[in-house]
């Protein structure tokens, strides 16, 4: 997905249940929510310049996030560095795990826990 001068928001993409994806924002911003009937394991590639990427996530999904990044405002609360590489509390054991490769400049990366609705 090619993201330019845009706002775009995809929600209940866990509905596609796709293992991979490649997401790539310009001066834009994304907004990516893994609602839906996810399970398993999913990688997302991450190229952003001068954007915005939101990724959403079940509250129980495992996070990795590794990559490059430079001048990019990334909040890392609630995760924990091992090495090089930022984990989830859980990551190891969690049923639904995505890994996010992320290379960035100048932009701005959010992760958030979708709270769990009744």
């Amino acid at each position: 997905m090619y993201v330019g001068a845009a706002e775009i928001t995809v929600t209940r993409a866990g509905n596609a249940r796709a293992s991979r994806a490649s997401l790539n924002v310009g001066v834009g911003s994304l907004d990516y929510d893994l609602d839906g009937a996810w399970t398993g394991d999913t990688e997302l590639s991450i190229n952003l310049a001068l954007g915005k990427f939101t990724l959403r996530v079940p509250p129980d999904a495992g996070v990795r996030v590794t990559g490059n990044s430079f001048l990019v405002d990334f909040d890392k609360a609630g995760l924990e560095k091992r090495g090089n590489t930022w984990y989830s509390p859980g990551y190891d054991v969690a049923k639904q795990r995505v890994t996010i490769q992320m290379s960035a400049a100048f932009g701005q990366f959010n992760l958030m826990r979708r709270k769990n609705t009744p």
